[in-house]
């Protein structure tokens, strides 16, 4: 759960992609293949564009909040008490492409900010926050106008997790670990 299959491999790190692009692949003999999974949250996400905030260990006890600021931009993230089980990480990342996501979601829009938060259990698993208790992400930036629009985007499933009531910050609950796109609307062409 939570993972996306990324193909077999001839070794279990680097190695070769067997039957790249839904190609066929015949063995010669007996050898072993290696299925490599990614987490939804990272699904069409370069390593290369990828850029390390910060990680921190969750603890269920207590309610944590992590801030960082980009040179445009501040994010808190609110981890409730309860939302997360004892021995997740939850890693923060900076996104400078946002091609996957221009692929996914329709229309003209300014990407003012692209970024992934991702959590991880120590026994593998990525758990979901309950409903009930999500963890609150709040994005501060000048350029974000009232009718801007916070996207999730997990594996290939785009959400919309909100929208801005007021310039300047806007507030999202998540209970999934995604990629995470701030996204002002392009102004039509005046017509005639």
């Amino acid at each position: 759960a939570n993972f996306t299959l990324q193909g077999w491999y001839s070794a279990a790190t680097d190695g070769v992609l067997l039957g790249a692009a839904g190609a066929n692949y015949a063995p010669s003999s007996a050898t072993t293949i290696y299925a490599r999974w990614i987490q939804d949250s990272l699904v069409g996400v370069p390593a290369s564009s990828l850029s390390f905030i910060s990680s921190y260990a969750v603890n269920p006890a207590i309610t944590a909040t992590n801030t960082f600021s980009t040179a445009d931009s501040a994010v808190s993230l609110r981890v409730p008490a309860g939302s997360l089980p004892a021995g997740t990480t939850v890693t923060n990342w900076l996104l400078s492409s946002d091609e996957y996501a221009r692929a996914l979601l329709p229309g003209q829009n300014n990407y003012l900010l692209s970024l992934v938060v991702s959590w991880l259990n120590a026994d593998g698993t990525v758990p979901v926050a309950p409903n009930s208790n999500p963890l609150v992400m709040t994005i501060t930036n000048s350029l974000i106008k009232a009718g801007a629009r916070v996207y999730s985007v997990v594996g290939n499933t785009t959400q919309l997790l909100g929208v801005a009531t007021q310039d300047g910050s806007v507030s999202v609950n998540l209970t999934t670990d995604p990629q995470i796109y701030v996204l002002q609307a392009k102004p039509s062409a005046p017509t005639n």
